[in-house]
């Protein structure tokens, strides 16, 4: 994936089915994640299931462990633009090294374009915010 600001690619990623960081280039910072676990057998996401995935990270010189765990609370519909996409709801949570996974955010995830197209942030006061595309292009292949 690549998203652009202004123009110009600020985050360049490669994803394994749109759900799991495998390499970042954020900003010109390149960081490498290599899973510990066998990721295909993981996936399909189902509703009620909890996936936990361990990654050695690599940025630059620095080596850590993440941990991501992913929990698969139900599933809805996401209306963007004038068409809709059948997604998973899955609250999101990363460790760092020894520290215990903490919940980043819900995503939206759609399994027929292995794609989260939203993510939903609890703000502190307590409300939620959901950003989510404003157009889906299909790329030329």
């Amino acid at each position: 994936t690549i998203l652009r600001y202004n123009g110009r690619a600020v985050l360049e990623t490669t994803q394994f089915h749109g759900l799991f960081d495998l390499e970042r280039l954020d900003q010109g910072r390149r960081s490498v994640l290599r899973p510990t676990s066998d990721l295909p057998k993981v996936l399909p996401p189902k509703v009620g299931q909890k996936i936990s995935v361990t990654f050695e990270v690599t940025e630059g010189a620095r080596q850590s462990v993440r941990t991501v765990v992913l929990s698969v609370k139900k599933s809805d519909t996401l209306h963007i633009g004038r068409c809709s996409y059948g997604v998973l709801q899955i609250d999101r949570s990363i460790g760092r090294d020894e520290a215990k996974p903490v919940v980043i955010n819900t995503d939206y995830y759609s399994p027929v374009l292995k794609l989260i197209i939203a993510k939903e942030f609890q703000e502190r006061d307590g409300r939620t915010s959901l950003n989510k595309f404003d157009r889906i292009y299909p790329t030329k292949q």
